[in-house]
């Protein structure tokens, strides 16, 4: 089944920018566009020097952008973006907008967009220029303007309701330095949706940092969902 949303106008969202000004998405119209969904708490980090390399080759009519969901900016952040030497823009999504517009609670993902802010593709939670088939999607579409098959992703894979309005009202509490009562919207988020894994990891990284920096020990993680009687994540390794 073809995704129903394809060719939708995407609605201008206007994020903070990696150590800038806040930028709008529609700062980039009249370029094909693909957007990098990735976490420094999630394994699609280590694939920042894979994009950065695309970039490099394409043409002026087309770019990478980053959208990284980073509840605390550039934190943790600066020091990947460092190590990998990446150019490309990376706008920082604090509450998850991005997934929340386009339907995913986790990642990493690559979300095309043609000049005319239309949307072209999907491609959920295992993006990956590792992978020939996203390989070939992305590249097709940002070098050569061929626009690549675009099956409907799993609706389960979107935020449930709920749970994405829970995440924000933790990540302003958050914010506003209060670390102890942050944690009871993101219970909230996962209790409303057991795979809301923003949320998830906003939780275990309070209580546990050292588990994802500089490393992430999914094993770590694994155990704590089998202790809790959910199934552990399949995110087993970074491709």
């Amino acid at each position: 089944m073809d995704d129903p949303r394809v060719g939708e106008e995407i609605h201008d969202i206007r994020l903070e920018r990696f150590e800038g000004p806040v930028t709008a998405l529609s700062a980039w119209r009249g370029k094909r566009l693909a957007l990098f969904c990735f976490s420094t708490w999630a394994l699609g980090r280590s694939q920042l020097p894979d994009w950065e390399e695309l970039a490099a080759r394409l043409p002026a009519d087309a770019m990478v952008v980053g959208v990284a969901a980073e509840v605390e900016g550039e934190r943790w952040l600066r020091g990947y973006m460092r190590q990998a030497n990446v150019k490309f823009p990376v706008l920082l999504d604090r509450k998850n907008f991005i997934g929340g517009a386009f339907g995913f609670k986790a990642g990493p993902n690559a979300i095309l967009i043609d000049e005319a802010s239309r949307l072209v593709l999907r491609r959920m939670y295992d993006a990956s220029l590792r992978k020939p088939d996203c390989r070939e999607a992305v590249e097709g579409f940002l070098l050569r303007g061929m626009f690549p098959a675009a099956p409907a992703p799993d609706p389960q894979l979107a935020p449930k309701p709920g749970s994405q309005e829970a995440f924000a009202e933790a990540v302003d509490l958050l914010l506003a330095g209060e670390l102890t009562r942050c944690r009871g919207p993101w219970r909230t988020s996962v209790r409303i949706d057991p795979e809301h894994w923003i949320s998830q990891e906003q939780i275990w990284l309070l209580d546990a940092p050292e588990r994802f920096h500089p490393w992430i020990d999914v094993n770590w993680q694994n155990e704590r969902l089998a202790e809790e009687g959910r199934p552990v994540c399949a995110c087993e390794v970074d491709v």
